[in-house]
């Protein structure tokens, strides 16, 4: 593996020089200060980002010379087949037409299979032992399938060079993919890495980049990506597999350690939505935090909140989730040291937005555990769809219709929707992160036409940019919209674009909101001021909204999180006005130790940056009746 790797990082070296003339204004990082990333798609034939040069690198598993689709043939240790055999190399690409150069090792009669591709210039060389030909595609082609017949068994280290791409060409990537990533500071992999699901557990399941191909349902292999970084200058954002073991994390750190290029960052997440039970990793969790629970000692049946059951199992789950991540970082702590590892590495808790209480106690439990989780996670991260607010089911829709519905939802985020989790964040000291988020239309053949219209409709450009201002104007940091490009169509319309050659408005906003300056923070209750029951704030199991009766009652060990957003820096008093009170009023800032108030106490001057900030008020003993919270300039 590493003379694997030595091997390619000295042809990413001279990319730069050996490609195409724009190459290298291509791979320059976009210069902007809004944090906006981008999800990559999975690799397999029919993904609509032409990402590597070599084509061959996303084809599907070998399968018979005549039906390459079914896979099931026998291969060797790298997965090159060991007699004759088909492949199914390209599906649905757009502008797939043009010559393509194949080569590979041994001899072979090749034709196309069930597709408009015709092979030419067969040759093979005695000397070389090496076979060479073109695969001419028709403009209108759709598909790209070959059979390898009498083979002997001996073909192997296939290539098939996309059009515009000599036979001997070391270039990796593809002009079309640098460019499409150009305005985007950070690159996520979770389905470049194939998260959802992947069996690999040790470091030798992992897929090699010397591998035949990188479609076998593990995921790509680490060694193109950490040199795309490289060569692009972006940031990644990674997903550590769900089972991998501790050897595995080790070995991955230092692989990133000794060569990615120092003033990269990492992004490190463990897996992807293990809350979620549609992906095997929900259910593997469960099973590991019941596993771990039985132990007398386990830190997961510890109670963390007042709404914490130390004796369900679903909670264990809940909080391995940071427990795993936390141990993988501290894993990435040690290969890297301290110093390095400050600087480069940022663990990221992700967590379902929809429900905020899983979040809650989470961050109780690193506070618990660990300490002050700023002192652990970098961030906390969600995935703040925009959406048709339950209408994606319907039929008939018009394509006005699905717009008005999706700008429904915008104005939801605008409001109050990004709230809760920039309470948690701002509370705990940590930044505000979406490790995916765009337009979510839904999938089925609900009103498909009106949904595919309302992708290119100019409208849509205006809705995006929109959205993208309430996530930074909400205190919102790194946002990774999901994807870079993909089908659009009954699965879903995720891709900002379907096809890397056509511009869409959704990528017109992209580019209009990169190319502006990063939107003031604007969410929040604005102090100086007043904080009333007309209010909203976070309370137990993750309610967030204003009070329903007005009364200003917080319960026995009750507790209220307003967001507040301090116009200047300064000191700042907080005076608590209570109606009525059988308990203690406690309250802080953001992190701060509790502070009582008594029937019109107040707390003394707290000198706060200017900014998102959190009051903590709870009740100690008894219910309390609050008035109003007031905080003013202290002079």
């Amino acid at each position: 593996m590493r003379r694997a790797y030595q091997s390619l990082c000295g042809l990413i070296a001279v990319i730069a020089i050996i490609h195409s003339p724009c190459a290298e204004a291509l791979v320059q990082t976009s210069k902007t200060d809004v944090p906006l990333g981008v999800n990559l798609e999975g690799l397999n034939d029919w993904m609509h980002t032409p990402m590597f040069v070599d084509a061959m690198k996303t084809a599907r598993v070998f399968g018979p010379p005549d039906a390459p689709w079914k896979g099931g043939i026998p291969t060797d240790e790298h997965g090159w087949p060991t007699t004759d055999f088909g492949s199914c190399i390209i599906t649905g690409l757009p502008h797939m037409g043009g010559t393509y150069s194949l080569v590979f090792a041994g001899k072979a009669d090749v034709s196309p299979v069930a597709c408009s591709a015709r092979v030419e210039n067969l040759i093979y060389d005695v000397k070389t032992k090496r076979t060479t030909a073109d695969v001419v595609m028709p403009d209108n082609a759709d598909g790209l399938m070959l059979g390898f017949k009498n083979t002997d068994g001996g073909v192997k280290d296939i290539h098939l060079y996309r059009p515009g791409y000599s036979a001997n060409t070391h270039q990796i990537f593809t002009d079309s993919f640098l460019k499409a990533i150009k305005p985007y500071t950070t690159l996520r992999l979770m389905d470049y890495m194939a998260s959802n699901g992947t069996p690999v557990i040790h470091w030798n399941d992992r897929t090699k980049v010397d591998d035949a191909l990188y479609d076998t349902g593990k995921g790509g292999p680490w060694e193109p990506v950490i040199a795309l970084a490289n060569l692009s200058g972006k940031d990644l954002w990674i997903n550590i597999p769900y089972q991998a073991d501790d050897d595995y994390v080790r070995r991955l750190a230092f692989v990133f350690k000794t060569t990615l290029q120092p003033g990269r960052r990492i992004y490190l997440e463990y897996s992807n939505e293990v809350w979620n039970w549609s992906f095997p990793q929900a259910t593997y969790n469960k099973d590991e935090a019941n596993k771990e629970a039985l132990s007398p000692n386990s830190v997961l049946k510890i109670r963390v909140s007042t709404d914490d059951d130390p004796t369900n199992s679903g909670y264990y789950g809940m909080k391995r989730i940071p427990e795993r991540l936390i141990e993988i970082a501290h894993i990435w702590r040690d290969v890297y040291g301290d110093a390095r590892y400050s600087a480069t590495v940022r663990p990221v808790l992700a967590s379902q937005l929809g429900y905020t209480f899983i979040l809650q106690e989470q961050l109780a439990f690193i506070q618990k555990v660990y300490g002050p989780p700023s002192k652990q996670i970098y961030g906390v991260a969600g995935a703040p769809y925009f959406n048709m607010m339950g209408d994606e089911s319907k039929t008939g829709l018009t394509t006005d219709q699905v717009l008005a519905d999706l700008g429904k939802s915008v104005d939801g985020y605008t409001t109050h929707g990004l709230e809760p989790y920039a309470v948690l964040a701002t509370r705990y000291g940590v930044k505000l992160l979406g490790y995916e988020g765009g337009v979510d239309v839904g999938q089925g053949e609900q009103s498909l036409d009106a949904k595919t219209a309302a992708q290119t409709d100019p409208r849509m450009k205006a809705l995006l940019a929109r959205y993208l201002d309430s996530w930074y104007a909400n205190g919102g940091d790194l946002f990774m919209y999901f994807s870079l490009c993909g089908g659009w169509g009954k699965w879903g319309f995720w891709g900002l674009t379907d096809d890397l050659a056509r511009a869409t408005p959704k990528t017109e906003a992209v580019a209009e909101v990169v190319a502006g300056r990063r939107p003031a923070v604007t969410g929040g209750i604005s102090i100086p001021g007043t904080v009333t029951g007309a209010d909203w704030y976070l309370g137990r199991w993750g309610n967030y909204g204003p009070e329903k009766d007005g009364s200003g009652t917080i319960g026995a060990d009750d507790f209220r999180e307003y967001l507040l957003n301090a116009r200047t820096a300064g000191p700042y008093k907080v005076v608590v006005d209570l109606n009525s009170s059988a308990g203690r009023a406690l309250v802080s800032i953001d992190a701060g130790n509790p502070v009582v108030a008594g029937p019109l106490g107040d707390i003394s001057a707290t000198v706060l940056t200017a900014g998102l900030h959190v009051l903590h008020i709870e009740c100690s003993g008894g219910p309390i009746s609050v008035r109003d919270i007031r905080i003013t300039r202290d002079r």
